[in-house]
C-alpha cells in the first residue's frame, strides 16, 4: 500500500487547449428521468477511460480544462450533468446521484473499444461525494480522483486495496481540508492526498492560481487505468 501526502510547492504549468467536438449522450435513470452527458473518444487501443461528476451549481462544461490532456493522454472522457444541473435539470437527490453514476459507468463500458476494467472517476466537491463510494463498490472501477469531498466517507466505501485514490483540498476550505485528513487515515490502497494553498474548491483546485495540476490529475489516472 502506498500512501503520499503532497504539499503545493510547484506545479507544472498547462496550457488550456480546446478539445474536439464530444458525442452527445442520452440515457434513462432508474425513474425514467432523462440524464444528458458528453463522450470523447480518444481513439487510443487501450480502452481506458474516465466519468466525470461536477460539483454543486456546475456542470459539465466546467471540466473543459482537462478534457483535451485526458485525450491526448489516450484517455475517454464522458462528463455528464448531474441531476439538478445542466441539459439534466431536475431535483437534487444522492440516491439518485450514485443510481445515476452506476448507469454512466454501464453506458461506459458498452462503448466499442472501452476496457471494462480500465475505467476511473473523477469528481470536483458533491461529485467527490457520489464518485468515491460509487468507485470503491465497482471492482472493476480502478481510480478515482475527488477535488474537494466534503464527506470523509467511512472505512467500507473507502477500501482501494490494489486501485487509487487522489484528493486535493484547499488549506483554508475547511470542510475539505477536514474531510481529506479523514480519507487519507482511513482509505485503503495507493492513495494520495494533495493539499493545495488557499481557499479554492472544487474543480478550481486545479486551476486556482499560476499553478496548473492538470498535469498531475492527467498523470493519476494514465498511471492507474
Amino acid at each position: 500500500m502506498r500512501r503520499y501526502l503532497i504539499a503545493t510547492l510547484f506545479s507544472l504549468l498547462c496550457l488550456p487547449l480546446q478539445a474536439a467536438d464530444p458525442r452527445q449522450v442520452e440515457i434513462k435513470g432508474q425513474d425514467g428521468f432523462a440524464l444528458k452527458g458528453s463522450f470523447y473518444a480518444s481513439g487510443n487501443d487501450k480502452g481506458r477511460a474516465v466519468l466525470l461528476l461536477h460539483g454543486m451549481n456546475g456542470s459539465r462544461g466546467t471540466w473543459g480544462g482537462v478534457v483535451e490532456p485526458l485525450l491526448q493522454a489516450g484517455i475517454s472522457v464522458l462528463a455528464v450533468d448531474q441531476r439538478g444541473y445542466g441539459e439534466t435539470g431536475g431535483s437534487l437527490n444522492f440516491d439518485d446521484l450514485r443510481e445515476d453514476a452506476n448507469l454512466w459507468l454501464a453506458w461506459l463500458r458498452s462503448q466499442p473499444g472501452i476496457t471494462p476494467d480500465r475505467i476511473g472517476m473523477a469528481g470536483a466537491s458533491m461529485g467527490a461525494d457520489v464518485s468515491i463510494p460509487v468507485c470503491s463498490r465497482d471492482a472493476q472501477c480502478t481510480a478515482v480522483i475527488a477535488l474537494s469531498p466534503c464527506n470523509g466517507s467511512d472505512k467500507e466505501t473507502l477500501d482501494y486495496s490494489g486501485r487509487g485514490m487522489l484528493v486535493f483540498a484547499a488549506n483554508k476550505d475547511k470542510t475539505s481540508y477536514l474531510s481529506a485528513q479523514a480519507i487519507f487515515v482511513q482509505a485503503q490502497g495507493d492513495v494520495a492526498v494533495h493539499i493545495v494553498e488557499g481557499t479554492a474548491h472544487g474543480i478550481a483546485t486545479l486551476f486556482e492560481d499560476e499553478r496548473s495540476r492538470v498535469a498531475e490529475f492527467v498523470g493519476w489516472l494514465d498511471y492507474h487505468l
